[in-house]
């Protein structure tokens, strides 16, 4: 595959999942949603590399928080954190199925999607917030798991063999 063809078809599912992440009070459940952003971020690090998971964390990051009422900066800084950490998963020389449709996958995004809500929530909480740390906890997990059940799905979906 042509290197701008990779990168047009990157940039499109990017602002596809931009999109889907700006609409997730769809598919809530007690106002905990999937992370579209931290999936996308993490299958770049685990295809391209620990750089450019990097730069695509910081970048989308940045356009979501253009995008949504968020404090600027933070979730540039979450997902290029998340990328940083999930590019440690990085091997060369694998394919997408070979990347993605393995455990190691659900690894990467599982730490990686704790990592980025702990930050976000530190930037997030002011010292007066009366949540306490049952609701933080199962803000946290429960975005982990409903995050996670998403990737599983992309992972079963890589690992099938093609014929």
């Amino acid at each position: 595959m042509l290197p701008s063809k990779k990168y047009l078809i990157n940039i499109g599912v990017a602002i596809l999942l931009l999109l889907l992440q700006i609409n997730t009070i769809y598919i809530e459940i007690n106002g905990i949603s999937p992370d579209f952003l931290v999936i996308f971020v993490v299958v770049i690090a685990l295809i391209e590399g620990q750089f450019t998971a990097l730069l695509t964390g910081f970048l989308v990051g940045i356009l979501f928080d253009f995008l949504g009422n968020e404090i600027t900066g933070t979730n540039a800084l979450t997902l290029m954190l998340s990328g940083f950490v999930a590019g440690y998963f990085f091997v060369e020389e694998k394919s997408f199925q070979e990347s993605i449709g393995i455990p190691r996958f659900l690894i990467a995004l599982g730490i990686s999607s704790i990592i980025r809500s702990v930050i976000y929530q530190v930037f997030h909480i002011s010292p007066t917030d009366s949540k306490d740390i049952v609701y933080l906890l199962t803000s946290l997990l429960g975005s982990t798991i409903y995050t996670l059940s998403f990737g599983l799905i992309l992972m079963l979906i890589a690992a099938r063999k093609k014929e």
